[in-house]
């Protein structure tokens, strides 16, 4: 009797520890599996956080008309910005909203980090009738590696709150663009939904240019390029050399104001898909 007891005592103890780790290990992988499947979604064209533009010749089958692709941004000091006018259908307002580190309008961001934001126009001055190209510089992917998600997701509010806004359209700035950075610029693009991918201008001389633009046509975004210290005969020469790209990926410049003296030769090669991200000196003179 007592062996009895001692085996049915034995067969009946249930060992909770190992079926509390089996329901912990299935959760965290129901969970993983959950978050994998929402950054496959961000990534993958799931819901954009910027605001969409006009379609890009190298995603998809259709091609969209050249016209409803090109613009002439006029950049605009942001405290001007909201008695921007014109009557020109492809002059959009063009002008900066975060750079160096610093947004240009006021956020509720920047108002909870406890950054002083009362000098700053409202961002409701982006929605303008003329329309708003509006520049952003993103600094996160070259941050360090320690930091870089804090500040990764500090531009991402302030993206999100700009967005808000209802600009035209948002253009993500990135000042470089090499083997070390590269994946992860194209994973920010992709993971806010930036449709206008603005990259420096060396890209067009760079060994991997024709796998970068169809890397970034896949994604379905539209390039910018932008210019420094460019002379008009280089220009005129790179429009020769890279006429593949500038048409097939109707590419836009992005000027410096004192970059004025390239429009003779963009409208000569007739190149009008442009935008300017400092005053020109002759428009700044018109307004004294």
């Amino acid at each position: 009797m007592a062996i009895y007891k001692r085996y049915n005592a034995r067969k009946k103890k249930i060992r909770w520890g190992v079926i509390l780790w089996v329901l912990f290990l299935l959760a965290a992988f129901a969970a993983t599996v959950a978050l994998g499947h929402y950054l496959g979604e961000k990534a993958e064209g799931g819901e954009s956080l910027l605001p969409s533009v006009s379609g890009n010749s190298g995603a998809g089958e259709t091609i969209t008309p050249l016209a409803e692709r090109i613009m002439r941004g006029e950049y605009v000091e942001p405290t001007a910005l909201a008695s921007f006018a014109t009557d020109d259908p492809f002059t959009y307002a063009s002008t900066w909203l975060y750079r160096g580190g610093t947004a240009n309008f006021a956020t509720e961001t920047d108002r909870k980090l406890g950054k002083d934001v009362s000098a700053l126009p409202s961002s409701a001055a982006l929605n303008i009738e003329a329309g708003t190209t509006a520049l952003f510089e993103v600094q996160s992917v070259y941050a360090d590696e320690q930091v870089r998600q804090v500040i990764t997701a500090y531009e991402t509010a302030l993206l999100a709150e700009f967005a808000a806004a209802e600009p035209s359209e948002i253009v993500l700035v990135f000042d470089k663009l090499d083997a070390e950075c590269r994946d992860r610029v194209f994973a920010y693009a992709k993971a806010v939904g930036g449709a206008v991918l603005c990259v420096p201008y060396s890209v067009l001389a760079s060994e991997d240019c024709a796998r970068f633009f169809s890397e970034a046509g896949d994604a379905g975004l539209t390039v910018a390029l932008r210019v420094t210290d460019l002379t008009p005969e280089q220009l005129a020469a790179d429009i020769e050399d890279y006429g593949f790209y500038f048409t097939r990926y109707e590419l836009r410049l992005v000027l410096d104001g004192s970059d004025e003296r390239l429009l003779d030769v963009l409208r000569e090669k007739n190149v009008l898909n442009y935008q300017f991200c400092s005053p020109r000196a002759s428009k700044a003179e018109a307004a004294q």
